[in-house]
C-alpha cells in the first residue's frame, strides 16, 4: 500500500523542509528571470512557489526549514576532498539564497543553521527529537540520503513530482531498507559530494550484498564467501574508502538544537513583510496567490479597490493620480463588442496594482444614475489618452480602432497582455486577457455573459447597471496592470524585446508615437516588417461575427458576378469555363496592381473583396475598410489592390 502524507493540520505531525536542495534544483530547472533593477529572482519564485503549494495544500501544524551553514563543515575535518570537486556557487544562486533566507524569516517557518553542520545533520536532529516526543515527522526534500531517516513515523515528500517514500517505496527505490541506506551509499559512493565509496560497485551491486550480508560489516566479515573475484579483490583494497565513506553519509543526530523547536505551531508569519518582499522581487503572480490565502487579512485582495466616478472633482482627483504615477491601464466599455461600430459606454483606468476606477459616460437604461458625459470627461481624458509620454497598457488593437473613430489618437501604448502571452507562449489554447490571468496570476476574471447575459437576451453594455459594469471594468483594468508588472520585464529578455516592441506593438497599431494608421491609406513598408503586416493582412482585421452569413451572400455574388478563369502556361490546353479553385498568391492576394476586367490573374478573393469594398464606399464607410491596401481604378476600369 503507497504511503500517504498525514491529513490536514494534524497536530502530531512537523514538516520539516530541506530548501537548500529546492533552491538548488529551482535555479537549474527554471528559465532565468529578474525584476526591472535586475535581481535575479527565478529560484526564489520557484521555491516560493513550493512552499505555497504546501501551506496551501497540506496546512501544517508545525514547520522548520533546515539550512546549510556557510562555514566549513566538519566532514571535511573527516576527509578533505569531501565536495571539492564542486565549482563555487555562482554570484546569482549565491545572491537569490540570501533572498530565500529573507523569506523564509517573514514566513515563520523557524530557520535553523547550526556553524560546522549541513542540514542533513540539522534535519536528523530534529528528526530525533520529534520521535522522542511521539510526534510525527514529514522531511520535504528529494534527496536519497534523507531516506536513512524513514520508518514508521518518518516519510519523505518529494514536492516537484508529489511522491511520498516510506519504508515500501525506499526499498523499491534503492533495493534496501531505510537502516541500510548508509551501508549502501558507503558501497556505491557519490560523485556529486565526492564521496570515494568502492569503485565499480553500484547500486544493485551493493543492494545484493546488503541483502546477502545484511550491512557494511556483514559484508567484510564474509569476503571469503564472495564468489566474484573482481569483487571481493575491490572490497578488500577499498575496505578503508568504505567505511569512511559511511562516516560521511552517516547524518548526525546530536546537533545544538532548541529541542522546543519541534512543538512549536506554525503561526504563518508576517504577511505584511512577505507581501513587501514579493513585492520589491517584482513576484506579482506569487503576491496574488499569497493575498487570496489569507482573506482574512486586512490588506486589499484580489479584487482590489475599486470605485466609480461620476463627478467632475472625482475625475481630476484620478488624472492627477494617473500623472504623478507616470502610467496607466486602460479598458473601454463599448455598447457591442465590435470597436469599429461600437459607441462609448465607459472608461476603467487603473494606475497601482489594485487601484482602478470606472468612469461611465454613457449607459442609457431607465432608471440610470447621474454620471459625466463625453462632453464633460473628455477635455480630461483625451489629453491623457494622446500623451505618448504616459505609457498606456492595453489591448493595443481593440483600444487603437476604436478611440480613432472618436477622434483620439492613442499614443504611447506599451503593453498588450494578450500579445506578451502569445510571444512567451504560443501553444497556449487561448491569449484573451481573462485566459492570461487565469494562467499567470490565478485570477478569475468574470465574464461577459455573467454580466449581461447572452444568447437572444443579451443586453448591449449600455443597458447594464453601472454597478455591475464597474466591477467588470475594473477587474479588467486592474488585471491588465497586474499583468504588465509581471511580464513586462520577460518582454526585456533576449529576442522578446525587439519582436514585442518593434514587430508586435506596432502590427497591433501602437507605433512609437502610438498614431492612429488610417487602413484607407495604409501602404504597407518594405523589408520584413512589411512582409508581416501582409501576412497579418485579415487575421488583423476580422469580421465582426454578425457580418458573417451577409459576407457569404456577397462572396457568393462575387463568384456568380465575376468568373475568372484559371492562369495557364502557352498551349495548355483544358476546358476554359473552369473556374479558379482557390485564391492566386500570396494571402489570396493579387500580385499585380494593374489588371483589364476578365484578366485570369485576378483571384476570387480580390473579385470579392472589390464587391465588399464597393458596398463600403457605397455607405460611405470606406474609412473602415479592414484590409492593411486600398482599391484604386486602373487604366482598364478594373479596381486592384496596392500591395508592394
Amino acid at each position: 500500500m503507497a504511503e500517504e502524507l498525514p491529513k490536514k493540520g494534524d497536530p502530531e505531525t512537523i514538516y520539516v523542509i530541506d530548501i537548500s536542495s529546492y533552491v538548488f534544483r529551482a535555479y537549474h530547472a527554471l528559465p532565468p528571470l529578474s525584476n526591472s533593477k535586475g535581481e535575479p529572482t527565478h529560484a526564489v519564485a520557484g521555491v516560493c512557489s513550493m512552499l505555497l503549494k504546501l501551506l496551501r495544500e497540506h496546512e501544517p501544524h508545525g514547520v522548520i526549514v533546515a539550512m546549510d551553514s556557510k562555514e566549513r563543515s566538519f566532514r571535511k575535518e573527516l576527509y578533505e576532498p569531501y565536495k571539492a570537486n564542486r565549482p563555487p556557487a555562482p554570484p546569482d544562486l549565491r545572491q537569490q539564497m540570501i533572498r530565500v533566507r529573507e523569506v523564509v524569516d517573514a514566513w515563520g517557518m523557524s530557520p535553523i543553521e547550526a556553524p560546522g553542520f549541513e542540514a542533513d545533520d540539522i534535519i536528523a536532529t530534529l528528526v530525533a527529537q520529534a520521535r522522542d516526543k511521539g510526534l510525527r515527522v514529514v522531511i520535504v526534500s528529494a534527496d536519497k540520503d534523507l531516506l536513512q531517516l524513514v520508518g514508521p513515523d518518518v516519510v519523505m515528500y518529494d514536492t516537484m513530482r508529489n511522491k511520498v517514500f516510506g519504508t515500501e517505496e525506499t526499498r523499491e527505490k534503492l533495493g534496501v531498507e531505510p537502516g541500510q541506506v548508509r551501508d549502501l551509499l558507503a558501497l556505491m559512493g557519490d560523485s556529486s559530494d565526492n564521496v570515494p565509496g568502492v569503485p565499480s560497485v553500484g547500486q544493485k551491486t551493493a543492494a545484493k550484498l546488503l541483502e546477502e550480508f545484511g550491512s557494511l560489516e556483514g559484508i567484510y566479515a564474509n569476503l571469503e564467501n564472495i564468489t566474484r573475484k573482481a569483487l571481493k579483490a575491490k572490497l578488500t583494497d577499498h575496505r578503508e574508502d568504505a567505511r569512511a565513506s559511511r562516516e560521511l553519509v552517516t547524518l548526525r543526530t546530536d546537533v545544538a538544537i532548541d529541542p522546543e523547536a519541534v512543538t512549536r505551531p506554525y503561526d504563518g508569519g508576517d504577511t505584511g513583510a512577505l507581501r513587501a518582499l514579493f513585492s520589491e522581487l517584482e513576484l506579482t503572480r506569487l503576491l496574488a496567490q499569497l493575498q487570496a490565502a489569507s482573506p482574512d487579512e486586512s490588506t486589499p485582495l484580489v479584487e482590489g479597490h475599486y470605485e466609480t466616478i461620476t463627478t467632475p472633482e472625482g475625475l481630476a482627483r484620478v488624472a492627477r493620480a494617473i500623472r504623478e504615477t507616470g502610467r496607466f491601464a486602460l479598458y473601454s466599455v463599448m455598447d457591442i463588442d465590435d470597436p469599429i461600430r461600437a459607441e462609448l459606454v465607459g472608461v476603467s483606468v487603473s494606475w497601482l496594482e489594485g487601484v482602478s476606477a470606472y468612469i461611465p459616460l454613457g449607459h442609457r437604461y431607465i432608471g440610470a444614475p447621474d454620471h459625466l458625459s463625453w462632453e464633460d470627461a473628455g477635455p480630461v481624458l483625451k489629453p491623457l489618452l494622446e500623451n505618448s509620454l504616459i505609457p498606456k497598457l492595453a489591448l493595443a488593437k481593440r483600444e487603437e480602432v476604436f478611440w480613432a473613430r472618436r477622434g483620439v489618437t492613442l499614443r504611447g501604448v506599451r503593453f498588450d497582455p494578450s500579445l506578451a502571452s502569445y510571444l512567451l507562449d504560443p501553444a497556449r489554447h487561448a491569449h484573451r486577457l481573462q485566459d492570461v490571468a487565469r494562467q499567470e496570476l490565478d485570477g478569475e476574471l468574470t465574464e461577459g455573459e455573467a454580466v449581461r447575459g447572452k444568447g437572444k437576451k443579451a443586453l448591449t453594455w449600455d443597458e447594464v447597471e453601472v454597478s455591475a459594469v464597474a466591477a467588470y471594468a475594473n477587474e479588467r483594468a486592474d488585471f491588465t496592470f497586474r499583468l504588465s508588472e509581471l511580464l513586462t520585464p520577460r518582454m526585456h529578455e533576449g529576442e522578446f524585446e525587439r519582436l514585442f516592441y518593434e514587430v508586435e506593438l506596432p502590427l497591433a497599431g501602437a507605433g512609437d508615437d502610438g498614431a492612429h494608421r488610417d487602413p484607407g491609406r495604409y501602404r504597407a513598408p518594405r523589408g520584413a516588417l512589411g512582409r508581416g503586416r501582409r501576412r497579418a493582412g485579415d487575421a488583423a482585421h476580422p469580421l465582426h461575427r454578425a457580418r458573417r452569413p451577409r459576407l457569404q451572400r456577397i462572396l457568393a455574388e462575387a463568384a456568380r458576378d465575376h468568373p475568372v478563369r484559371r492562369a495557364r502556361p502557352p498551349g495548355h490546353q483544358e476546358d476554359q469555363d473552369r473556374p479558379l479553385d482557390r485564391p492566386w498568391g500570396p494571402g489570396g492576394a493579387c500580385r499585380h496592381a494593374s489588371a483589364a476586367p476578365g484578366d485570369s490573374r485576378i483571384s476570387l478573393r480580390f473579385q470579392a473583396q472589390e464587391h465588399v469594398f464597393r458596398r463600403f464606399t457605397a455607405r460611405g464607410e470606406s474609412r473602415h475598410w479592414p484590409y492593411p491596401y486600398t482599391l484604386q481604378p486602373t487604366g482598364g476600369g478594373h479596381r486592384a489592390p496596392l500591395v508592394e
